[in-house]
Formats: structure tokens, C-alpha cells, sequence
């Protein structure tokens, strides 16, 4: 059983991106179109409008992807990302899947989705708290990787 690891995307990820989107896309029955595919993660990319957490197995071969975009949470007054696109490729081992940059099991939705990009931290308003709970284990995670060389957040 290959063991999967995930990390931040770069932009030197995009055409391996392009084809775990695309299989995505056709998962939910749209036509393939790898050169649309390609663009759409590009222009996320380049417009800095979302972040792709991209799973690779230990060839480098990518597994699947994750995609969160940039957003406010109303209840705790604070920056979060809301998790909107989650695939892993069929054949990608089941038990092996990551799970941290869900916040992992049990958490309510918007704790699931939580994770505040230091830049917007400084933002708050005075006294803002973050989302208690699991959240908290997403926002370590994306602060763990935020500090490896070549991640783009």
C-alpha cells in the first residue's frame, strides 16, 4: 500500500492538477476537457483566489486534490476557507487518505472549513477570536506548510 502525503500546490503543479480536476469534473459527469481544466486551476492560481492542497502518493504521483477559497465566517467575525472541491482518485489507497486539512472527523461544518491565512489575521478586528475546535487543527496545519519553500497561500 502506497502511503499518500499531501502539500501546498505550487505553480509547478498545475498540469498534474489540471488532470486530477479534470477526472473530478468527469466524476460528476461533465465532458473531459483537460485544456479548460488547466486554465480554471491556472487562473485560480495566478489570481491568488483559491488554495490547492494537492495528494501525492510516494512516486510524486498526484492522488487527489483539495480546493479552498478565500472567505469570512459571520460567527466568528474572522477570515476562514470554506472547502468546496475534495477528489481522490479511485485508485488512490481508501485507508491511506488525508484527512488534516478537513480539520478531520465530528467537527461541525464551518469548524471543518476553518483555517485563517496569517496576512488576514492581521485584519481582525480587535478581539476577534478564532472558531474554537477542530478548525484550530486545519489553521496549524496550513501555518505547518505555509512555512516550507516554494508554497504559494
Amino acid at each position: 500500500m502506497k502511503k499518500i502525503t499531501t502539500r501546498l500546490a505550487t505553480m509547478d503543479d498545475v498540469d498534474q492538477l489540471a488532470v486530477v480536476f479534470d477526472a473530478y469534473r468527469q466524476f460528476y459527469e461533465l465532458a473531459p476537457d483537460l485544456a479548460l481544466s488547466r486554465q480554471f486551476i491556472l487562473d485560480r492560481m495566478l489570481g491568488c483566489e483559491s488554495v490547492l492542497i494537492l495528494a501525492e502518493d510516494e512516486g510524486g504521483v498526484a492522488a487527489g486534490f483539495c480546493q479552498l477559497y478565500p472567505t469570512f465566517c459571520s460567527l466568528a467575525a474572522a477570515p476562514i476557507y470554506a472547502l468546496y472541491d475534495l477528489y481522490v482518485r479511485p485508485a488512490a489507497p481508501a485507508r491511506r487518505r488525508p484527512r488534516a486539512a478537513a480539520g478531520g472527523r465530528g467537527a461541525c461544518p464551518a469548524q471543518r472549513r476553518c483555517a485563517a491565512r496569517p496576512d488576514h489575521r492581521q485584519n481582525q478586528s480587535p478581539g476577534a477570536k478564532p472558531v474554537p475546535g477542530p478548525g484550530l487543527d486545519a489553521r496549524r496545519y496550513f501555518l505547518r506548510l505555509q512555512q516550507k519553500p516554494g508554497c504559494v497561500v
